[in-house]
């Protein structure tokens, strides 16, 4: 299913214009990449937001500039806000979509450990795995079942099945999660200390009352 994101032209990058911009519901971005000139756009923030939502992070887009001629493209980099979490930049690269491109995919967990169950914490190591494929053979994330795994337990990227035409080039011998067993937490020695002086005076005024 293709995914259209419209674009506008913009000019040079003045911090008065893009203050502007972005009251406006707006956010500037460029374009780059295969049989595409550096392209300075301006993208809806809100349409941004509902077109990656239904594409995904690893989704091929088709940019309409202006209402021109549609370019293919993908998210290659994002900067947001960390104060309001808002998109302020983007870059899109355009692909040849019979080329093979390198992405960073999302690897996540499903399913209650064993371990788990028994106390043991799941380590999510490795959020993501760079996948070679062609854009539209892309996976939107790598799912990984932890159900099996018990206390000491761990799963490497060697251990994943993966169905789909891409490849996954992140060494085989990197952890994805691995299984802890529970923290105990240690009593404080101050507090063994007044355990045991209280203790002591215990005994003491035991032992006296028995002399008397």
């Amino acid at each position: 299913m293709a995914h259209t994101l419209h674009a506008k032209p913009r000019q040079a990058d003045k911090q008065s214009s893009l203050t502007s911009l972005r009251s406006k519901g707006y956010f500037p971005a460029i374009v780059y990449g295969y049989k595409t000139e550096n392209t300075s756009v301006a993208v809806e923030y809100a349409e941004f937001v509902k077109t990656m939502r239904d594409a995904g992070r690893t989704g091929v887009l088709d940019l309409s500039i202006d209402g021109g001629k549609k370019v293919q493209v993908m998210l290659h980099d994002i900067q947001t806000d960390p104060l309001k979490d808002r998109v302020i930049h983007a870059d899109f690269i355009a692909v040849n979509m019979n080329a093979d491109v390198e992405v960073d995919v999302t690897v996540s967990i499903e399913g209650d450990s064993v371990g788990v169950k028994e106390g043991g914490v799941a380590q999510h190591i490795e959020h993501t795995l760079l996948v070679r494929a062609k854009p539209a053979d892309l996976p939107e994330q790598i799912t990984v079942d932890i159900s099996e795994l018990n206390i000491g337990d761990s799963l490497s990227v060697g251990d994943i099945k993966t169905s789909g035409a891409f490849e996954v080039l992140t060494d085989a011998e990197a952890t994805i999660v691995t299984i802890q067993p529970p923290t105990v937490e240690e009593e404080p020695e101050d507090a063994t200390e007044d355990a045991a002086d209280e203790e002591a005076a215990s005994e003491g005024s035991e032992t006296e009352n028995k002399e008397d």
